[in-house]
């Protein structure tokens, strides 16, 4: 086992998703005395881990557009780790599907890039032991930290934002996208990651029809049930633009899609959606889910058949009125234990608050199987020279090095707004931190560094020193 002078750093890419999750696994580290873990932002690793000094990356996903990332991390002579951020809700037979996407991994090379990958569930497991070209002990199945919250096990992390509400999840980034300027900006991101270009053309265009049904009939519901009150949450890569403008005139709307999905999912009677996986994470958490099945076609559900099977179905508009109207008669702890066992465990592993655990168990036993590496590849010297061929092909880095990322992240936000949304600070990993348990003194800082102590983006988590 590695000393306590261990660094690991973790990708964040989505706080409002990911963020409570990965600090648990941080929290994890610490506690077990293995490392110090660095909480970094997904648009600055890049230029933060190149003053890190890292033992060991976990990053959010291995695909073919960051596939040259990778291997400048491991040419840094980093240990590369996948927990992907995407993992649960997979299509049939297409792209992610869990075979197709163990063969995609394999044939792009990754498997000499990627010290070890944690799973989400069984399905996907099995099929990167046949398929993905990795050693069966560099997989290891976790489940994923980001569910653990849903368990009344960390309840206290949790920070409920309203009660006995209906909560309306949508699901449209792809053409409702918050972080791209058009369809055709996102039609390039998912050909970028292998999807085939007729599959994703139908896909966009069933997609945009059923935005369009499903907001007249989140109107007519509403009109139909005005004592209730509901809360539109819009996907986290989404615009809430266009669901403002639409629900402006309707007083028992309110769109809200900040926050985790944990927090809003909380205290409400059911939640409405189509083909979205927060179907899931309300399983997890003992809220009831509705799809507004009629609003689906054979595109659709195979790209994301799971929620379907695990949600209340629809007939129509009516139907979803009418299943509102008795959904307490519908609630069944029992029920909901018997489907999540049936459908979601394969794909989501054990619903009992172990994930982050499980993760930390398996990155100790992963490199407790990894031999020292003595390849050049892997030497400091090779690594120095790399990190001078960033600087000196991109002045951007270079300066970053010089200044801190922190105020290089600050004239992106002027200039790039929509990179606020993947942004996380201090107090609020300090404030999560202090619910996971009283009396730790594991605190959150801004990680110094650089030719002048400069700040950067990426979030230190450590062991107190005591005076």
């Amino acid at each position: 086992m590695p000393d306590k002078t261990l660094r690991v750093g973790i990708v964040v890419d989505n706080p409002k998703r990911d963020l409570k999750g990965l600090i648990l696994v941080a929290q994890k580290l610490i506690d077990d005395g293995y490392a110090t873990v660095f909480l970094i932002p997904m648009y600055y690793q890049r230029t933060d881990i190149q003053v890190l000094n890292l033992d060991v990356l976990i990053i959010n996903y291995a695909r073919k557009n960051n596939k040259v990332l990778i291997q400048d991390y491991v040419l840094m002579g980093i240990k590369v780790f996948v927990l992907d951020t995407e993992g649960g809700i997979l299509s049939t037979d297409s792209t992610d599907s869990p075979e197709n996407w163990a063969k995609m991994f394999c044939e792009d090379g990754f498997p000499d890039l990627i010290s070890g990958y944690f799973f989400w569930g069984r399905l996907t497991y099995e099929a990167f032991i046949e398929y993905s070209g990795l050693r069966q002990n560099r997989l290891s199945l976790t489940g994923c930290p980001r569910y653990d919250q849903g368990h009344p096990s960390w309840s206290k992390i949790l920070a409920p934002k309203y009660s006995n509400h209906i909560l309306i999840n949508t699901n449209f980034s792809a053409v409702n996208p918050l972080h791209s300027s058009s369809l055709e900006e996102e039609k390039k991101s998912f050909l970028s990651v292998g999807w085939p270009e007729k599959y994703i053309d139908q896909l966009i265009q069933n997609l945009l029809r059923a935005q369009v049904q499903l907001m007249d009939d989140i109107c007519y519901v509403s009109k139909m049930l005005p004592c209730e009150h509901f809360v539109l949450r819009h996907h986290p890569f989404e615009s809430n633009y266009v669901y403002e403008r639409r629900f402006l005139d309707h007083e028992n709307v309110f769109v809200d899609g900040s926050g985790d999905i944990f927090d809003s999912i909380n205290g409400a009677k059911c939640v409405l959606h189509l083909n979205c996986g927060s179907s899931a994470d309300a399983l997890i958490s003992g809220v009831p889910s509705i799809s507004l099945e009629y609003l689906n076609n054979r595109v659709m559900s195979l790209h994301t058949p799971l929620p379907s099977k695990i949600s209340l179905r629809a007939k129509n508009r009516q139907d979803v009125v009418n299943l509102i109207s008795k959904i307490d008669d519908l609630k069944s702890s029992e029920l909901m234990e018997k489907i999540y066992r049936h459908y979601v465990k394969d794909y989501f592993y054990l619903n009992d608050g172990n994930a982050s655990a499980r993760v930390c168990d398996g990155l100790k036993e992963i490199l407790d199987t990894i031999k020292s590496d003595t390849e050049e590849l892997d030497t400091p010297v090779v690594a120095v020279k790399r990190n001078l061929m960033w600087a000196l092909r991109e002045f951007f880095h270079l300066f970053s090095r010089l200044a801190g990322s922190r105020l290089v992240a600050g004239i992106r936000d002027v200039l790039q707004p929509s990179r606020k949304a993947k942004a996380f600070s201090c107090v609020e990993v300090q404030e999560i931190l202090s619910k996971i348990e009283a009396g730790k003194k594991v605190v959150a800082r801004n990680f110094t560094g650089g030719a002048f102590d400069a700040q950067f983006c990426s979030i230190e988590v450590c062991e107190k020193q005591i005076d």
